[in-house]
């Protein structure tokens, strides 16, 4: 039982995933990463939960998760990281809105533009403010959420943009 045991981990026949998974990558990366898994190594199962970058780090020191999914930070003692891809933040507003804002939109005029963005305590939004300060852009944050679906909603059936990874929006990730 033990050899067949090994011998399950080593050709990944069988097991079991356990992967913390930030919420910003949950909304266009999660499908396509288990799609690829599950047609790679069918008697893979998998646990995805959606969790901060902070929760993810502790979930793999205690040994409750195996993968985590998150933006490279400050190297955490104990866990190793590698990066997967370059992710880009845009803009992303209704089409309505978008067709009232310059093109291209100079950082400096999102002073103007009333936002609705993740809140601060998303390693994405600390990206986000670290970006506006380095440009010393002030934003009008009208609406913070703690959900990528959320802002998507907001951003369809208002006139407030948000900022979020390009990926989740564009038909054709290959140009960024």
């Amino acid at each position: 039982a033990a050899e067949r045991a090994i011998e399950d981990v080593r050709d990944l026949s069988r097991g079991h995933l356990r992967l913390g998974i930030t919420p910003t990558f949950t909304a266009y990366f999660v499908g396509p990463l288990t799609a690829e898994l599950h047609a790679r190594h069918p008697g893979i199962s998998l646990t995805v939960v959606e969790m901060s970058q902070d929760g993810i780090e502790a979930a793999l020191l205690a040994d409750d998760l195996d993968v985590g999914i998150a933006f490279i930070g400050t190297p955490v003692p104990g866990i190793d990281a590698a990066a997967l891809f370059t992710e880009h933040l845009g803009l992303v507003a209704s089409a309505s809105r978008a067709r009232t804002l310059p093109d291209p939109l100079p950082v400096g005029a999102l002073d103007d533009v009333d936002l609705a963005l993740l809140c601060s305590d998303f390693a994405t939004r600390t990206h986000i403010d670290l970006y506006f300060a380095e440009h010393h852009v002030e934003p009008r944050i009208s609406v913070e959420a703690n959900s990528v679906q959320a802002l998507t909603e907001i951003v369809q059936r208002t006139p407030l943009a948000t900022v979020l990874p390009l990926r989740a929006y564009l038909t054709d990730p290959a140009t960024l």
